[in-house]
Formats: structure tokens, C-alpha cells, sequence
């Protein structure tokens, strides 16, 4: 298929009346409904999505939901000719998504077009056919691994895959979009990140032990300041990096997928999401010491083949480690949101104490 066009993406099929259910709408459905499947594929066959212009209706001949995630559920889509693929409807309003669907489908045309996804087309209405905003890519090719069952070869193929993405180089930070700024601060942005949590979740941050422990990282990250200031060179980033957005294709080739949190941004925050020391939880791998060394020399290696750039290591691994505990500190706090009110033990507020053990025993 050609290129999609934004600013000519022709007909939008998806508001014509007749594509919507009389018996029931699909909007009255979670968007990770398993019998939304069977809807979403007769508002596709009346004309409900177009691909770069070119309706799907008769193109498409199984919808499988194939995961779930924060604000969206991901539809597998199988073509007559073999090839897949990904629709995405949120699980959100669209006034509730963290970032604008548009803003995600321009961060996905500047990303490789080798690096797993591109972006066929989007519909950012709650009253189009399908009864939920969404977007369509290209599906990627490979699976996701499990964090335990990630080995060296994996993290010196998303080192390679890292390194090509962050060949785009920019002078300042921020949204894909912009405004960009020249100077990146750990300290104010674990302080926003508290700020934050205070305001919306003070049932969790506002704990004693919990707001002590935020203090103690603040403190712990001082240090770290410096490494920071001095960062003059910024990229495309993925920034959301976990274990479960990287998949691995036959040959071990790494893609990335759900490009979200798609911003210009420090190199490091990409190599602390996926894992490190402080991990639990369905999102990072455990890393031991040795393959946090190999990760960030790889990356290096092949950061520094692709643009005959070094990199200085240590400051990259100073930073990776910030990102880290800012990243996990936060996520814990994100666990135990999800923990069932009043219960004791769950998963959620067991992998939350594994990360804030973590957090404890670096600071």
C-alpha cells in the first residue's frame, strides 16, 4: 500500500449511518470485549474502517482480540491475502486518553519503516462504525516474550533496534510535536511525577511510608543531576519501553510496537523501561549487573557503527539508572491502584512491593 495521507485520507466511511448496529451499538461494549469480534467484523464488511482510502470491507476475514494494555485493545485483523492487521480501539474517552490518537499517528510516520509499525489510518470519533475511537497499522512481525524468558541475544537485538531509532537526532525534548526544551532536569521531572500523584492518587502517595520513600528517591537522584545537564543530544524515543512492547520475530529480528508515549526525549529512558535491577510485575526483565553492562555496550557498539558517534557509556548507564528509579517508583504506585480495594495480597500489590523493596534497597 502506498503511504497514508493524512491531510487526504478520502472517504470516511466509518459516519456513514449505515454502518452502525441497530440491534446493538458496539460502543456499549468494552473495547476488549471478546464478542465485539464478530461486530467489528460486519461494520468492516458495511464500509466502517478504510485503509489509506481504500475500504476494507471485503478484505477482512477475522477479528481476534490479541491483547490489552492501559487504553487500548489490540484486534489482530486477518486479510484474504494472508497479511494482518492491528487495530486498536481505546478503552478510554477520547477526552481521557493520556495523548491524542493523532499524536501517536505522527509519531509513527517518523519512526524507520522497518522498526515494526506504520500508520494506515485512524478515527478519532466516538460515533464512527466501529463505537470506539481507533487506529490502524501494519501488524508487527514476531511475538512478545515473557520477562523471565528474555535472554542475551534479545537484549543485543533491541540494542540494535534501539540504536537505529535513536539515530534521529534532535537539540531539545518534549512532545513529537513540539514545543521542544534544551535542558533536561531529572529532579524536576520526578517532582512533576510526584506533584501528580499527590493531586490524583492521594489514596496511595499521600501513605506515610509511601511519600517518605518519595522523598528518599528524590534525594537519592541529586547526585544525578549533573549527568543530565550536561545532555546536549536528543532523540526519537519510544518511552514506553517495557517488556511487552518489544517482540522478536524467528530469527531473533526485535520490533516495537505500541508507540503511545512516542517522544523526543533522552536515549537512556528506552534502556531503563524494559528491565534492570529494581523488577517485578508483567513489565520488566530482570536484569542482573552483567547484562545491564551488556545492554548499554551493545547499544553503544551499535549506536556508534551506525553514525560513527561514540557514545560515553558511563553516562549513559548514570542516566538509565535515574530513569530506572523514577520509572519504578512510579509504576508501583500504578500497581497498587490496580489492587483490588481491601484485599490483602493480590498480584498487583505484590509485584508493587517487590519494586518498592527494590527502591528501598538502592536508597
Amino acid at each position: 500500500m502506498p503511504d497514508f495521507n493524512p491531510a487526504n485520507p478520502g472517504p470516511e466511511p466509518s459516519h456513514d449511518p449505515t454502518c452502525r448496529m441497530p440491534e446493538q451499538r458496539l460502543s456499549e461494549l468494552p473495547a476488549d470485549s471478546p464478542a465485539l469480534g464478530s461486530l467489528i467484523l460486519r461494520q468492516i464488511a458495511l464500509g466502517a474502517v478504510a485503509a489509506q482510502g481504500v475500504s476494507l470491507a471485503d478484505q477482512v476475514v477475522s477479528a481476534v482480540l490479541a491483547g490489552v494494555g492501559n487504553s487500548f485493545a489490540v484486534w489482530r485483523l486477518q486479510l484474504r491475502n494472508g497479511e494482518s492487521l492491528a487495530l486498536r480501539l481505546t478503552r478510554r474517552r477520547i477526552e481521557d486518553m493520556p495523548r491524542p490518537l493523532k499524536a501517536e499517528f505522527a509519531a509513527l510516520e517518523l519512526i524507520p519503516s522497518d522498526m515494526g509499525q506504520r500508520p494506515l489510518a485512524m478515527d478519532e470519533s466516538q460515533a464512527n462504525g466501529l463505537g470506539h475511537p481507533w487506529l490502524l497499522t501494519n501488524w508487527a512481525p514476531g511475538e512478545s516474550k515473557p520477562p523471565d524468558k528474555w535472554n542475551d541475544a534479545n537484549l543485543t537485538a533491541l540494542s540494535e533496534t534501539l540504536a537505529k531509532l535513536h539515530d534521529l537526532k534532535y537539540e531539545g525534548h518534549g512532545p513529537v510535536s513540539g514545543p521542544w526544551r534544551s535542558r533536561l532536569s531529572i529532579l524536576e521531572h520526578f517532582t512533576t511525577a510526584l506533584n501528580w500523584w499527590h493531586a490524583n492518587h492521594p489514596e496511595v502517595a499521600d501513605q506515610p511510608q509511601l511519600a517518605a520513600l518519595g522523598r528518599a528517591v528524590l534525594s537519592w537522584l541529586q547526585p544525578f543531576e549533573v549527568d543530565f545537564a550536561a545532555l546536549r543530544r536528543f532523540s526519537f524515543v519510544h518511552g514506553d519501553l517495557v517488556a511487552g512492547n518489544a517482540v522478536f520475530d524467528a530469527s531473533e529480528r526485535c520490533s516495537l510496537i505500541d508507540w503511545e508515549w512516542a517522544q523526543i526525549g533522552d536515549p537512556a529512558i528506552d534502556l531503563a523501561l524494559v528491565g534492570g535491577a529494581i523488577a517485578a510485575g508483567p513489565s520488566y526483565v530482570p536484569l542482573t549487573n552483567t547484562q545491564t553492562n551488556l545492554l548499554t555496550t551493545a547499544y553503544a557498539d551499535a549506536f556508534g557503527r551506525k553514525t560513527g558517534q561514540a557514545v560515553d557509556v558511563q553516562a549513559l548507564d548514570r542516566r538509565r539508572r535515574a530513569w530506572e528509579m523514577c520509572n519504578r517508583y512510579a509504576t508501583s504506585l500504578h500497581y497498587l491502584t490496580l489492587a483490588p480495594p481491601g484485599a490483602a495480597e493480590s498480584t498487583w500489590s505484590e509485584a508493587a512491593s517487590r519494586l518498592l523493596d527494590g527502591i528501598s534497597a538502592l536508597t
